[in-house]
């Protein structure tokens, strides 16, 4: 995380794993390469703004006929912001996957597409 302006955070990773197996031929649904890179940013210590983008690479599956095959590579892009009403109440509200890219977490669970959460936060 890089804070290059005050109030604005950037923050990003690139992961590259090299998967050992010892039960099974291949390590089924885990990307071999994931990038995630977003931003924030903060007015007034009330309001808070940030962007978010997941790439991972193909998974690869095991087919209900035992063939192994490939989940195709996936793009997430996120937005949302959290409004602090008082000192212990918030409020929040997210969009994901704002360009309702069609992908499977897993073989025959396909994710849900464009969705838009929403809720209040409460600290005791």
């Amino acid at each position: 995380t890089v804070e290059p302006v005050k109030d604005v955070e950037i923050l990003g990773g690139i992961n590259y794993v090299l998967y050992n197996t010892t039960n099974q031929e291949k390590a089924w649904f885990l990307p071999v390469v994931t990038l995630n890179a977003g931003a924030g940013y903060t007015y007034k210590e009330k309001l808070r703004v940030n962007f978010d983008a997941y790439i991972a690479s193909q998974q690869r599956y095991l087919r209900s006929d035992g063939v192994a095959d490939f989940l195709n590579s996936r793009l997430d892009l996120n937005i949302g912001a959290q409004y602090q009403i008082v000192e212990n109440i918030g409020i929040w509200l997210n969009a994901n996957n704002l360009i309702n890219n069609k992908f499977q977490e897993f073989y025959n669970y396909p994710n849900i597409g464009f969705n838009i959460l929403g809720g209040i936060t409460v600290r005791l």
